[in-house]
Order: C-alpha cells, then structure tokens, then sequence
C-alpha cells in the first residue's frame, strides 16, 4: 500500500529517507525482495542519487541512507557519488558555529536533535561503503558536539533545541520532545548498526 501511495511526497525529503531506509532493511525478510530494491532503486534515479539541495543540512543528508544501504547490495559506486561528494564538502568545514537556535545556522550545524537521525548514519555508511574513517571521525565530532549542548543530563533526555532550554509546563516540569528524543535513539541504533566494530569511538556510543 505505501509503495503504492508515494506520490505527493518530495522524493528527496527527510519525510520519506526513513521509509526508504525501511525499505530496503525489509527486502531480504521478504518473500520477493527484488520487489523493494527495485522500488529503493527508483526512488534513488529518481533523484538521480542525490542529496537534497542544502549542502550541509542534516534533513537532506537523510535520503542518502537509502543509496549507501543499496551501494551495499550492488556494489555500484554511481550510487554513492553524489552523496561522498556532499561529504567531502562537509569534511573541508569547521563546523565551529553556536548551536543556539537559528533557522539559518540550522542549514549548517546539527542544532536540533532529530539531526541525530538524519545525518550521523549516512554519514557512518559512508565509512563502511569506502573504508574511509573520516566520515565516521566527522559524524562522531558533531554528534558530540550536538549532545553535549542538547542533553540533559539529570533528565536523561534531549531537548529538542535551545528554545527549549527554558521552557516549563504548568507544572514545572522541563519540556522534552517525545518524538525527538525516538529520533535520537533510533539515529543512535542505526549508527552502531555501521560504525566499525574496531572503531575506537565505538564504546562511547
């Protein structure tokens, strides 16, 4: 039925990178799973297996999980291209800005915590699809970097930006984002799912 409903949805956007991740996770339990590799595959030419426009936006660096996850099944390097391109962009920044909340630097820095989702698995495929561990190195700087200014640490919770930092319900209690805080845990398991079983950072995860 989704497969069939795709129409209407930005082929690019960070609203269907998870489905399609799902995707191609779900062929091999499949009874036919050419069926979806093939429908991933679309998807991908498609978008010409392409990031979304933004160049270091983490909500358009999450399609690309579906191309890595595909590149491990085809061994197709014009799969991967375009998005090791937008990484190596990524590699040659400092990503030294505040993560105080502003719409703008959100299309530079993992400001928000569902970034921990978009970006940091791609990113982490990255490294198994080439074996180069810079990927990983970035991915590992910015999601401590993210955590360290977004988690709570007697709450054990995420916020969901800086905007929320100050916030109380009527009850005093601090505001946290459910769903976000799902978004980081699930960016947490797909990470590990990737990272190198003997990359040193991999314990702290």
């Amino acid at each position: 039925w989704q497969l069939a409903h795709t129409a209407g949805y930005n082929p690019l956007d960070w609203l269907v990178a998870p489905f399609w991740a799902g995707v191609v996770s779900f062929a091999p339990l499949s009874p036919s799973p050419g069926t979806y590799l093939d429908a991933a595959r679309n998807n991908g030419r498609r978008n010409a297996w392409q990031p979304g426009p933004t160049p270091f936006y983490a909500d358009d660096h999450a399609i690309t999980q579906s191309y890595f996850m595909l590149y491990l099944v085809d061994r197709d390097p014009r799969l991967i291209a375009p998005s090791l391109a937008r990484f190596d962009e990524m590699l040659r920044q400092p990503f030294n800005e505040s993560l105080e909340f502003d719409h703008d630097r959100a299309e530079r820095e993992w400001l928000w915590c569902d970034a921990l989702f978009m970006a940091p698995p791609a990113l982490a495929l990255a490294t198994k699809a080439t074996g180069d561990r810079r990927y990983a190195d970035l991915m590992t700087r910015l999601w401590w970097k993210t955590t360290g200014y977004l988690y709570d640490r007697r709450e054990h919770l995420f916020y969901r930006d800086s905007r929320f930092f100050e916030e109380r319900e009527p009850n005093g209690a601090k505001v946290f984002w459910s769903r976000g805080n799902g978004w980081v845990l699930a960016g947490l398991a797909r990470v590990l799912q990737y990272l190198p079983e003997d990359y040193e950072e991999r314990p702290r995860f």
